[in-house]
């Protein structure tokens, strides 16, 4: 069983359509950890459009409504920081390959290299051009002197080099600033910012589904985010601008009926397969 008494966090999710505020508590097992949900405030969003900050008082407004809807259920925590999910059309992504020596090949490859390994990232891929600042350093896979790439850090084998294949996420700077002041603007620190399409495949697939590989779309009211697993990690992220409210004005054109109409059409006549799990998996 759970301990009941574990430790309770909260994500905060801002979409195009409406602004969520999820709260959970982590639950020590003996296996993977897995959140278990406790409370859920969601509003209609204002001050952003098309998964753009177009205000930033509307916006926190929002934020104050989410979190309010929040505590108005049973016994949740007041929140003092919250995980912020960054849309992803507010990033970029590329592929890297870094290389190090390594000094002492007779001993084998410790921690302190894969950590070089990552001193040099944030050194040579840091910044990336137009205002962007990075977000996340995925790792792939690794490979030692000519072999072939292998999924486990090689940690003890003797080797000569180390190359670390990665997948870099980037979010741009002034919406990260503006996603930051709205937070503080209801009182909240940010624990940390995550990709959107990062967060919810963390938390719906399992080990399986990552490995052998999957596509995981992230179909929101302004954007579709994208991330696709391969071998366990993520290889590509990205995001298109069809969702749910294209789906919306599409139907509405079709039947000539109007807006409104059609977004309760939608809502009316979707199916699909609700989540069977009661808790979400989160990775050690």
């Amino acid at each position: 069983m759970g301990n009941l008494r574990g430790p309770v966090v909260t994500a905060l999710d801002v979409g195009t359509t409406k602004i969520c505020i999820l709260q959970a508590r982590v639950e020590e097992t003996r296996g993977p950890k897995r959140l278990r949900p406790l409370a859920l405030g969601r509003v209609q969003a204002e001050g952003i459009s098309e998964a753009k900050v177009t205000s930033l008082d509307k916006l926190a407004h929002s934020i104050e409504a989410a979190l309010q809807s929040l505590q108005r259920q049973s016994s949740p925590r007041v929140p003092k920081k919250v995980y912020v999910g960054v849309p992803g059309n507010y990033c970029i992504s590329k592929d890297a390959a870094v290389t190090v020596e390594i000094k002492s090949p007779q001993r084998g490859i410790r921690p302190v290299d894969l950590e070089r390994v990552l001193d040099k990232v944030r050194e040579n891929y840091g910044a990336a051009e137009h205002g962007y600042r990075l977000l996340h350093i995925i790792i792939n896979c690794y490979k030692i002197n000519n072999d072939s790439p292998v999924c486990e850090p090689p940690l003890g084998l003797q080797a000569e080099s180390l190359t670390v294949f990665l997948h870099l996420v980037y979010a741009h700077m002034t919406t990260l600033a503006n996603l930051y002041g709205a937070v503080q603007r209801v009182g909240l620190d940010v624990e940390e910012m995550v990709l959107e399409s990062y967060a919810s495949s963390l938390a719906v697939l399992n080990d399986d589904e990552r490995q052998n590989g999957v596509i995981l779309l992230d179909i929101g009211g302004g954007t579709t985010d994208i991330a696709v697993f391969h071998k366990g990690s993520m290889v590509f992220s990205g995001v298109i601008t069809i969702a749910g409210d294209k789906i919306t004005s599409d139907l509405a054109k079709v039947c000539n009926i109007p807006v409104k109409n059609a977004e309760l059409l939608k809502r009316e006549f979707t199916t699909g397969a609700q989540p069977s799990r009661s808790t979400m998996w989160v990775p050690d």
